[in-house]
């Protein structure tokens, strides 16, 4: 009955903190999620994970470099699929090209306007479209601004967490818990909770894409012909299953103490809330996975060489969550089809069409492939000199971009062209 109420009594100043991991769960592959359960076995004796879980690399494809090469990549993939070809995207696009290595905006804001002729209020709506994507904190213009950014991008954030950001900043830094408690007239209990999801926040939320680890393609999705249509199910690494050791917390509960019974109740309550987590994160793939098979079929099983179009806002509508849960649903996702492994990102279409109605991913990869198709096999051309020729076609799509039309189009890449490997 203790331990009920300790995890009741827990249960609200945890929320926050939940939420907010609840997202990064959903961000992970299926290694790194592996990764995060064995973490949480370690340091939570009441946590045990499914041996069924463990991840065997061999006869996954190796990468030597990250899905994303950096995070500009990472950045203009989300720009493409999520705004309309406008004024506005060119401009948030120009802005991501400014952020340092930690996703910082280091620059002369006046002479950044000045230069592109831009009004101040459409920088701020640019830089405001900026900050919202993902990692989350990118595009600030101080740490400060950062961690202010992560705050208001968690849902029902404490008021204290952004009181403490915004006027509280450098108490904060020094630890002077006294005049932030005076000024706030916060409760310690309230402050603590505060400084442990500020302590969740990153300082430099584009440090992770400067990393040079070995990667492998492992897919948390997999879809296969059944019958007349098709069957999707999450492979084992995209549902580990956690077990709770109830033999480890019989034998603690045993005991007579009140401060070990808390503790199992904060340990307890731990193991529902991931276990909870994992359970959105599979239901959310699973949704989203199933709303882009159903549109994207013919090509994933080899009867269709293009892809149809499909919009970030469309499988959003389809599932009935918003744009950004999406993204962090697909990022760093794969699907084993029966065409191969393909990057979930690769099934979508980018946000933007012609004025016949065709979409601006049809006209780009028709472009693209009557380009290579007249190239000097002997000299194939390079992705970036095929971007430039479909700039001068006024179709604007970065080297990376040609590259990833490439694969879902099945081309070969400039080496394997030589002398007709098409």
């Amino acid at each position: 009955m203790g331990i009920e109420q300790t995890i009741r009594q827990s249960q609200r100043l945890q929320l926050t903190q939940t939420m907010q991991q609840s997202l990064k769960v959903l961000q992970m592959d299926g290694f790194s999620l592996q990764e995060y359960l064995n973490d949480l076995s370690l340091s939570n004796p009441l946590v045990d994970v499914s041996a069924s879980g463990d991840i065997n690399i061999n006869g996954f494809e190796r990468m030597n470099s990250p899905e994303y090469t950096n995070l500009y990549d990472y950045l203009e993939t989300q720009i493409e699929l999520r705004y309309s070809e406008k004024p506005l995207r060119r401009l948030v696009s120009l802005l991501a090209r400014q952020l340092d290595r930690d996703g910082f905006l280091n620059f002369n804001q006046d002479e950044f306007i000045a230069t592109n002729g831009v009004s101040i209020v459409e920088f701020e709506d640019a830089l405001t479209l900026l900050q919202s994507l993902d990692p989350a904190g990118v595009g600030a213009r101080s740490i400060q601004e950062s961690l202010i950014i992560q705050a208001l991008q968690i849902d029902s954030c404490p008021p204290l967490v952004l009181e403490i950001l915004r006027n509280y900043y450098h108490d904060f830094l020094h630890n002077d818990i006294h005049r932030i408690l005076v000024g706030t007239e916060a409760s310690v209990a309230d402050f603590t909770e505060a400084k442990r999801v500020i302590g969740t926040f990153t300082s430099r939320p584009g440090a992770t894409f400067w990393n040079d680890e070995t990667q492998y393609r492992i897919p948390d999705i997999k879809v296969r012909p059944d019958g007349a249509g098709y069957r999707i199910y999450l492979t084992k690494f995209g549902r580990p299953e956690l077990i709770f050791n109830t033999a480890e917390y019989d034998q603690l509960r045993a005991h007579d103490d009140k401060e070990l019974e808390d503790y199992l109740g904060s340990l307890a309550m731990q193991f529902h809330d991931v276990d909870g987590m994992l359970q959105r994160r599979e239901e959310t793939i699973s949704a989203v996975a199933e709303a882009i098979v159903a549109v994207q079929w013919l090509y994933l099983k080899g009867e269709q060489k293009f892809i149809s179009n499909l919009l970030l806002r469309d499988v959003a509508r389809s599932v009935g969550v918003a744009e950004s849960t999406v993204s962090r649903a697909i990022s760093g996702e794969y699907i084993d089809s029966p065409i191969g492994i393909v990057a979930v990102r690769d099934l979508l279409t980018n946000r933007s069409g012609t004025s016949d109605g065709e979409s601006a991913d049809s006209r780009a990869m028709s472009s693209i492939r009557r380009i290579i198709r007249n190239e000097d096999n002997s000299h194939p051309l390079s992705d970036q000199k095929i971007a430039e020729l479909l700039a001068g076609e006024g179709i604007a799509i970065a080297r990376r971009t040609v590259a990833k039309y490439r694969g879902v189009m099945g081309i070969a890449s400039k080496k394997l062209r030589k002398n007709g490997g098409v």
